[in-house]
């Protein structure tokens, strides 16, 4: 089925549109004209919809429960009217009461709309607005659901590659939606487990926003006291704005919000989730990936997960044996860090962020599957204001390894699918990358087991490390500081104080 889609036009409002049953027969299905007309109660700040030649609708009839596709017409160029004809002629639509919901490939039953993971977008125009009409007669008007974020973006030499919604309603799988007081409503499908909390809208091409640029993405009528706005730009650098103090969006109406030159800036290196790491309140953001060797400087790996039987990934607290002082080599040559100053964790920060947040959530020892399908074990940390954003059925074991049968897979194991999920959604992954014992070894000791991380911390002439996982000369799961040879290659994850 070919994919269809709305455009929008300047004009005083969103109009709803009007079908109407005609005696003539296409095969067992009647066909149906359509014709929009506008009405105050759905106005779309200062825009309206029109019919694309192609454009697919499903209707329901009485005992048509798989629905039936109806192909548009339109009048005319650019035109508020169609004919909608019955794309299989053999079809039997049933007889009314109908429901309809635009575009097809949306309907999963009569009363259920499945919204995307990801919509679509060409140079940031809406190409899509779901729509669902329901009557006793062959008379429908079609009503939106959904709401529409109209997000005005202006960067001077900047590029956006991809826009993500974060909240923390659902914001995509099955809805029920139904029509209450002359309007449409959505209803989360309870019976379904497809739901996420986080959309993305992907663009066909970078998209400059030197001068401003109007993107469009439709979310489920609500209320969200989480919402966050991430924008990638061309390098895949992130950008966030978040609100926490509660946002309404209405059906059938715009939600404009404009982020400027001053606004917007991006951070080279980091991911988008805030930790706090002390009493005082301090937070920080974490790298995108565990320091490794890039040449004869150092960078963040590209992926969170990343961990590996080389070398690159595992340095020394500092190759002179004599210092006590942990090498600020790794920060300062940096090639996609930025010009930001990233640092090591102390053990206490460690400590007070995985115990002493006040949240629920804090960190669980969970498994993710990668891109290139293995899978690897390591501890999971929620970022401050977390809203879990898959299926309440997949939360793990909450601060804590869900290490009754002793073993990493005694919690979660996640998808790849599913970790991207929660990266979008702020979440940090320290890899259990194991350790290499001395500078000459070839083996990765303990890789998938055990996690080793230098603090810069220093005692009695060994750096110490944060140790997670299956800890050495026990069978049992935990977390501890672990003092080692400042020549020994651990892993560094760094963070940097948060904007």
């Amino acid at each position: 089925m070919k994919k269809t889609s709305f455009y929008l036009i300047a004009l005083a409002s969103l109009s709803l549109i009007t079908v109407s049953c005609s005696k003539e027969k296409t095969g067992n299905a009647p066909q149906f004209t359509a014709a929009m007309s506008t009405d105050a109660k759905v106005a779309y700040d200062g825009t309206d919809l029109y019919w694309e030649a192609g454009d697919q609708v499903a209707i329901f009839g009485t005992g048509d429960a798989q629905g039936t596709a109806y192909t548009v017409t339109p009048a005319a160029a650019k035109s508020r009217n169609a004919t909608l004809d019955v794309t299989n002629p053999e079809s039997n639509l049933g007889d009314a009461p109908y429901t309809a919901i635009y575009p097809a490939d949306l309907a999963t039953a009569s009363n259920v709309m499945t919204l995307p993971k990801v919509q679509t977008s060409n140079g940031g125009a809406l190409v899509t607005l779901p729509l669902y009409a329901e009557s006793a007669t062959t008379a429908l008007q079609f009503y939106s659901p959904c709401s529409v974020l109209k997000l005005k973006l202006t960067k001077a030499n900047t590029s956006i590659s991809k826009i993500q919604i974060i909240a923390d309603q659902y914001l995509n799988g099955d809805f029920t939606v139904s029509m209450n007081e002359g309007a449409a409503a959505m209803a989360v499908n309870t019976a379904a487990s497809n739901h996420t909390k986080v959309t993305t809208l992907a663009l066909a091409n970078n998209v400059d926003i030197t001068s401003e640029h109007i993107f469009y993405i439709y979310l489920p009528a609500n209320t969200y006291n989480y919402f966050q706005v991430k924008l990638y730009d061309a390098d895949s650098n992130i950008f966030t704005r978040t609100t926490t103090s509660g946002i309404t969006f209405q059906a059938h109406k715009f939600h404009t919000l404009t982020l400027g030159e001053n606004t917007i800036n991006f951070h080279p290196g980091d991911l988008t989730g805030k930790f706090t790491i002390n009493s005082s309140g301090r937070k920080v953001s974490f790298s995108k990936g565990n320091v490794v060797k890039d040449g004869s400087n150092y960078k963040f790996a590209d992926y969170q997960y990343y961990a590996t039987t080389g070398f690159d990934d595992h340095l020394p607290w500092n190759s002179n044996g004599s210092a006590t002082t942990m090498s600020t080599a790794y920060a300062s040559n940096l090639t996609n860090g930025g010009t930001a100053t990233w640092f090591a964790l102390t053990y206490a920060q460690w400590n007070h962020m995985l115990n002493s947040r006040n949240m629920t959530m804090r960190w669980a020892g969970v498994s993710i599957t990668t891109h290139n399908n293995i899978t690897r074990h390591g501890l999971l940390i929620f970022p401050d204001n977390f809203s879990w954003p898959l299926e309440d059925n997949r939360k793990p074991t909450a601060n804590s390894f869900g290490n009754s049968g002793n073993s990493w897979n005694s919690n979660v194991t996640y998808s790849y699918e599913e970790w991207r999920t929660l990266e979008d959604a702020g979440c940090v992954f320290l890899p259990a990358a194991g350790r290499r014992l001395t500078q000459e070894s070839t083996t990765i000791n303990r890789l998938n087991n055990t996690g080793y991380y230098w603090t810069p911390d220093y005692n009695h002439g060994r750096g110490i490390s944060f140790c997670f996982g299956l800890l050495e000369g026990s069978t049992s799961y935990g977390r501890k500081s672990f003092g080692l040879s400042t020549t020994d290659p651990l892993t560094i994850r760094f963070v940097k104080d948060a904007q």
